[in-house]
């Protein structure tokens, strides 16, 4: 939820009408329904390699024409210079040649296309949880800014993500995941990650309807230490140079 309000911020930095989107690991498509809802007139198309997510987000979305679900892996499908955004929210840190990654990705943007992002912040950040997921690593600040830039992007915005509300779960987070592990112990980086995006334990059915008003605050406290290194993620735009 704090990571959608940010998207929801960004967008607004994105001049014009989004036709085309592409949603790189979406987990249970929170953001795709919202960028649904938000362009009447846009087309998307999801891309996840977990076969359950696949199914889950197939079933949400049936009745959606303007949406297509893929289930494979990302750096699998053929690169096409197509769609003026793609998106990809915790997602570079679970693959191993993250750069060949981003270069896929800037080969499927139309010149001045857009790409926003999320991923972890801070080595000396690791926890519990980026072994439970399955990472790679986590990422500071001026690493991102370079990976980005020399694979032809443009840094629009660069913000620090999670203030306060990640340090205040930090204890709760450390105690699911220490008896979760126990549970997944001897799981591939491959099998940590397909669990990672759909795996909400504490998120029952009806929650988010009474839990979005409680979060406003910490909607606003995340947005107005964005340019901080208090939080325990980057989330940027970015713009492919024409």
């Amino acid at each position: 939820m704090m990571r959608l309000d940010a998207v929801r911020r960004l967008l607004e930095s994105c001049p014009g009408e989004i036709e085309s989107f592409l949603e790189i690991g979406p987990g249970l498509g929170d953001v795709a329904a919202h960028l649904l809802e938000r362009y009447p007139q846009t087309n998307g198309e999801l891309v996840e390699f977990s076969s359950v997510a696949a199914a889950h987000l197939v079933e949400r979305f049936a009745s959606c024409k303007r949406l297509k679900v893929s289930s494979s892996s990302f750096g699998e499908k053929p690169a096409q210079e197509a769609h003026d955004l793609v998106l990809a929210f915790e997602v570079l840190e679970h693959i191993e040649d993250d750069c060949a990654a981003l270069a896929h990705i800037h080969t499927t943007l139309r010149p001045d296309g857009y790409f926003i992002m999320s991923v972890p912040a801070f080595m000396d950040k690791w926890e519990r949880g980026d072994d439970w997921a399955g990472h790679y690593r986590r990422y500071e600040k001026d690493e991102l800014r370079k990976k980005l830039s020399d694979i032809g992007f443009e840094i629009l915005e660069l913000w620090n993500s999670g203030f306060p509300l990640s340090g205040l779960l930090y204890p709760l987070r450390q105690l699911y995941y220490k008896f979760s592990r126990a549970a997944d112990e001897g799981l591939s980086k491959e099998a940590a990650s397909q669990q990672s995006g759909i795996n909400r334990p504490f998120m029952l059915p009806g929650v988010a309807v009474w839990l979005v008003p409680l979060l406003w605050p910490f909607f606003g406290l995340q947005y107005h230490f964005r340019n901080t290194g208090f939080g325990d993620g980057w989330i940027l735009l970015a713009r492919k140079k024409a």
